[in-house]
């Protein structure tokens, strides 16, 4: 599948990888030019895989709370959508519009997934599930206030028919912009020539991983419960669909090496016994160390010391606390 912004980056000689299905860009230039782009000035990016699906009806509010971790009471509510055994189908953000009318972004490896939830639980509540075909661009980076009007972070606006929202997955100031592509398109070429830099997966995956961000089949899947997950700071005291009393199986941690660069599904050790395994890794640009989320079978605190089995060697490795990069 493509983006209908897929000729723009063809056309800007961007490199196509395959992204769950969906042809985008991995990269326009080298990802350390985009890193620098959105940590000082502006980068964009086009999200349009990602799937808009509004809910909506007289029981939309209470609908939503019976399967997310956290209370719905903001304008923008980070938070995860789980199912009957309490494991997470999704992480996400929700638009509250009013207690009627909201709608949630689905991560584009979750679309199906999301929608097919949804529509399964929603049988129980009078509410209407729609997805809504349209484009998505994430606007991110201390200079993106250039370019769009000032809100307060997760928050959100309509302005000539499309929604703008201050929200992001870089750890800067930045915007969501949704609408359809008659919109949108023109803004993207705007934007750029305006001197803002297009971005692309590659560099995506490092500043989310610098502030210590999930990622759907890394950090969570359907076989972990919320509370095992780097994003347990969504699940609050209330009900939600398949809660459990039981204790964590898993622990979230971060770590930095001060030699080698680590990678998903590298295995954790400690005191010669295998403790755990890198859930996502990489090389952090800000501290020019690799850094890694991982998941340990117990409790660790800051400051111990583990080792990441990279290749045949055993590499120290320090668990920290996130974000990675201390703004």
């Amino acid at each position: 599948m493509k983006t209908p912004l897929y000729d723009e980056h063809v056309a800007a000689k961007a490199t196509i990888t395959d992204f769950f299905g969906f042809e985008l860009p991995l990269r326009y230039t080298r990802a350390l030019d985009e890193y620098q782009a959105v940590r000082n000035e502006a980068g964009v990016f086009d999200v349009s895989h990602m799937l808009r699906i509004d809910i909506s009806g007289k029981e939309a509010l209470p609908f939503l709370e019976s399967i997310s971790t956290n209370f719905i009471d903001r304008p923008i509510t980070y938070t995860m959508l789980t199912n009957e055994s309490g494991g997470i189908v999704d992480d996400t953000l929700v638009y509250k519009v009013d207690d009627q009318n909201l709608f949630i972004v689905a991560n584009g490896s979750r679309r199906e997934q999301d929608l097919n939830h949804l529509r399964q639980q929603a049988k129980k509540f009078q509410v209407t599930i729609q997805p809504r075909d349209e484009m998505i661009l994430a606007l991110q980076g201390p200079k993106s206030v250039e370019f769009l009007p000032p809100i307060k972070f997760h928050t959100f606006m309509e302005k000539e028919g499309i929604v703008i929202a201050s929200s992001g997955y870089t750890g800067e100031k930045g915007y969501e912009v949704f609408g359809p592509k008659e919109k949108l398109i023109p803004l993207w070429k705007e934007w750029i020539a305006k001197g803002v830099k297009p971005c692309g997966l590659e560099v995506r995956d490092i500043l989310r991983l610098e502030m210590g961000y999930a990622l759907y089949g890394h950090e969570l899947s359907e076989q972990l419960r919320p509370n095992e997950t780097v994003a347990k700071f969504v699940v609050k005291d209330k009900t939600y669909l398949g809660k459990t009393n039981e204790p964590p199986r898993y622990y979230p941690t971060a770590l930095i090496l001060e030699q080698g660069v680590p990678r998903e599904g590298y295995k954790i050790v400690k005191d010669n016994v295998e403790v755990g395994t890198v859930t996502s890794g990489g090389y952090s640009p800000a501290l020019k160390k690799g850094i890694a989320l991982a998941l340990l079978n117990q409790p660790y605190k800051a400051g111990e010391k583990v080792q990441i089995k990279i290749r045949e060697s055993l590499q120290e490795a320090v668990i920290t606390t996130l974000p990675f990069l201390k703004k």
